[in-house]
């Protein structure tokens, strides 16, 4: 997904578009909830303007028959598979004295702070430990009047936000992660990448330092990283819920939209076609899941015997040999690397080898990603990389239909 090379003034215009885009969900959305007060949380932001992007840029595109739905693009508003589940992120084209997300992404706290959108009113604040944006209670005409949003754009932008600004956390994530298999499997791919990345981090730094020498601030930094693996697995089960009940949650936007003129359109289910990757299925990842299940408890069961965990406890060798035996029935998988006998060497007391165990565990993750990227015939990168390789290549909305302007 690229803009091309564009002017410097063209950059500014494509800005601007974005920041009034953002402003005028935030308004509507806040309008909706009753929230003048209190403002959204940044997560509400990030879900309702990821269901909403998806839906303004099918709209577009299969609703050729209505002139009121040709739309110009959406400016830098950007649909992304995220650990969080999917959200709808500003990638900015103009500098910001702001730090950017794998090179990518502000923090749109930060962003909210930028004179272009600051100028709207919108200001953020931290309430009970949650990072909030009040935006103004509404835009007056006169603004409304001067935006780079076509009075069409406006309304119909306003009516999406309208109806995810009405449901639940659970809808709204399910909807803006797992609507179509596509998005379902990005949302997957990308949890994968961040498990193999954070559980890495943990034991690499095990391999280097005993957890019996290791300063606190250094412990919690670890076991912040293994809290972040497990997220990620928390998230994978909760995505594939999502994809197997989708129809539930695809009832709750129709319903949401039934006194609206979008009743015969929303939500919009639609996937490329051709898809830009086969291969990215997300039959595959969920038929993966379960050697990546056994991975996890391996490391789980083996982070136990290092000591870095609150709870003391010691490895249960039973469910590390169980686990082992699930992993040989993934012929990629090297014979030498899930032999019980050589992780019980290591695991049975004294604890003294933690080192060696880290190393261990960090060789089966290799070997394993190494299996699913042969698997699903795709790279399981870092992050930084993955996004850069995902927004070039793979990213799953039509963006060359929309009608030229900014």
């Amino acid at each position: 997904m690229t803009f091309g090379d564009l002017t410097d003034q063209e950059k500014l215009l494509l800005e601007q578009r974005t920041s009034a885009f953002f402003n005028l969900a935030g308004v509507r959305a806040q309008e909706v909830l009753g929230a003048s007060d209190t403002g959204l949380s940044t997560r509400k932001i990030y879900k309702i303007l990821a269901n909403a992007i998806q839906d303004w840029t099918w709209l577009s595109f299969r609703v050729r028959d209505r002139k009121e739905f040709k739309f110009r693009g959406i400016g830098g508003l950007t649909w992304i598979p995220h650990r969080f589940g999917a959200l709808g992120l500003v990638r900015p084209h103009i500098q910001y004295t702001v730090t950017f997300h794998y090179g990518l992404f502000p923090n749109i706290i930060d962003l909210v702070a930028a004179d272009e959108y600051a100028k709207y009113g919108c200001v953020s604040k931290e309430e009970s430990g949650t990072r909030r944006i009040v935006f103004p209670s509404y835009l007056t005409y006169e603004v409304l009047r001067k935006l780079p949003v076509e009075g069409n754009e406006q309304h119909f932008w306003s009516k999406l936000v309208e109806v995810y600004a009405r449901l639940d956390g659970d809808s709204l994530d399910a909807m803006a992660s797992c609507r179509t298999r596509t998005t379902a499997a990005h949302s997957l791919w990308i949890q994968f990448v961040h498990w193999k990345r954070e559980m890495g981090i943990a034991l690499d730094r095990l391999r280097e330092d005993d957890p019996v020498l290791m300063d606190q601030k250094t412990k919690e930094s670890v076991r912040k990283k293994v809290e972040s693996a497990r997220a990620c697995m928390h998230s994978i089960t909760a995505k594939m819920g999502f994809r197997q009940n989708l129809g539930q949650y695809v009832e709750r936007v129709k319903s949401a939209a039934a006194t609206t003129e979008l009743s015969n359109y929303h939500p919009c289910l639609d996937e490329l076609d051709p898809p830009k990757t086969p291969t990215l299925d997300f039959d595959k990842f969920v038929r993966l899941y379960p050697y990546l299940a056994a991975m996890n408890e391996i490391c789980e069961e083996c982070l136990k015997q290092t000591d870095i965990l609150p709870a003391t406890t010691i490895a249960d060798l039973g469910v590390i040999e169980q686990r082992l035996q699930e992993l040989g029935r993934f012929g990629s998988i090297r014979r030498t690397l899930i032999d019980p006998r050589r992780w019980f060497t290591l695991l049975r007391p004294p604890k003294d080898k933690n080192k060696e165990i880290a190393r261990l565990c960090l060789e089966l993750i290799t070997e394993l990603f190494r299996a699913f990227e042969q698997e699903l015939t795709l790279p399981i990168a870092r992050p930084t990389e993955h996004y850069s390789d995902f927004l070039a290549r793979h990213y799953p909305l039509p963006v060359d239909h929309f009608l030229p302007g900014f």
